[in-house]
């Protein structure tokens, strides 16, 4: 505010002071300190000095003034211009900057689902191995309890095989030994009581020759042995070649069913 009392001289020793300190800034591209210098300086120029009652007294401190007075208004409006394009390139960076947070943001959010994505296949993955595992153990299982059912059932088998084989054996030997005794004691009742049998001689297990009385010789195979197991007696027959022909069937001994052929002396 103009003050008519104050001296003009210390109006122009505040003005090259706040011109000093508006090129100080300028200098320094602290631009907005040195705009509120020069801003400051122009006011006090133009509203203050320049309508003082002694602005025209003095002519050196006036020139002065004036040249530092357009130095100062030239720059300030150098330095708007300044601050306008400081201000554009502030505002680009802005720009960069947020578009550069927007990428950054944007490509931590692909790798956070590209992550989350590569996590869930190696989970598929890792259950994937895991059923297959646990299939080959399913099957390696039931491998093994096939293998061992069939083992249980080949033994069985075996088992059966070995106890009917030594049935049969046995039942061979006993219907022999049964054959060969009844065969001994009754196969020439059915003759004549004339034909008794005077010797009698083994050939084999289940074949014997009987020699009668009348010069005869029988022999005698058991053509077949059923072990005791068997609860059905299948019809037998005896048939005995001889001098006068065929003889009628006869009931064989139990368990056994064989064949006897008479052969006449010479």
């Amino acid at each position: 505010e103009l003050s008519q009392s104050f001296d003009i001289k210390k109006y122009y020793d505040f003005a090259s002071r706040l011109f000093d300190q508006a090129e100080a800034y300028d200098m320094k591209n602290e631009f907005a300190y040195a705009y509120i210098m020069y801003k400051k300086y122009a006011k006090l120029g133009s509203d203050v000095i320049c309508k003082h009652n002694y602005y025209k007294h003095y002519k050196v401190e006036r020139d002065a003034f004036n040249r530092q007075f357009a130095v100062a208004v030239d720059r300030l409006e150098h330095l708007v211009q300044r601050m306008d394009e400081e201000a554009a390139h502030h505002a680009a960076r802005l720009r960069a900057h947020e578009a550069n947070r927007q990428a950054a943001l944007a490509k931590a959010e692909l790798e956070a689902r590209a992550r989350a994505l590569e996590e869930q296949r190696r989970a598929r993955e890792q259950r994937a191995r895991a059923e297959q595992l646990r299939a080959l153990e399913e099957e390696g299982m039931a491998e093994a309890a096939r293998r061992s059912s069939q083992a249980r059932e080949a033994e069985r088998r075996e088992a059966e095989a070995r106890r009917d084989h030594e049935a049969r054996a046995a039942a061979l030997a006993s219907a022999s030994a049964s054959a060969l005794a009844l065969a001994s004691a009754a196969p020439t009742a059915a003759v004549s009581a004339s034909s008794a049998v005077l010797s009698c001689r083994s050939l084999s297990s289940d074949e014997a020759v009987y020699t009668h009385a009348d010069g005869r010789e029988e022999v005698v195979r058991v053509l077949r042995a059923h072990s005791e197991a068997e609860s059905v007696r299948p019809a037998r027959a005896k048939a005995v070649v001889g001098r006068g022909g065929a003889f009628g069937p006869h009931p064989p001994p139990h368990a056994c069913a064989f064949q006897s052929t008479l052969f006449l002396p010479p």
